[in-house]
């Protein structure tokens, strides 16, 4: 096995364990999810960010375990950032990058099922 699918395969099981122990609380699944992967200029590896967000919707991990429907995302759904990130993100700092790109069209449009 190649040192890349090495990566993947952790980046997966890391995502699993970060939502193993999910409570449905009875909102509505998405759909067909469409995620939008963002990276920063000082990633050390933005090409296998954006390939676990090309493929983990594909899965059986997201598809059978939670009932979502396939998810895509793809090249036109990547973005990198060319400025450096702050040093701290606060739930509202990220509120306020995703509605400033979105609103300046950087990024996609936000639909129902934009990850």
């Amino acid at each position: 096995m190649g040192r890349r699918n090495v990566t993947l395969l952790r980046a997966f099981a890391a995502a699993e364990n970060l939502v193993r122990d999910h409570v449905d609380e009875g909102g509505s699944l998405l759909s067909a999810p469409n995620i939008v992967t963002v990276t920063w200029s000082r990633d050390p590896n933005p090409a296998t960010r954006n390939v676990i967000g090309d493929n983990i919707g594909a899965s059986t991990y997201c598809n059978s375990e939670y009932g979502v429907g396939r998810a895509t995302g793809g090249t036109a759904n990547h973005f990198s950032s060319t400025a450096p990130p702050p040093a701290t993100f606060s739930a509202a700092d990220i509120d306020s990058c995703v509605s400033t790109n979105i609103s300046n069209g950087t990024w996609p449009a936000s639909t129902p099922n934009t990850m």
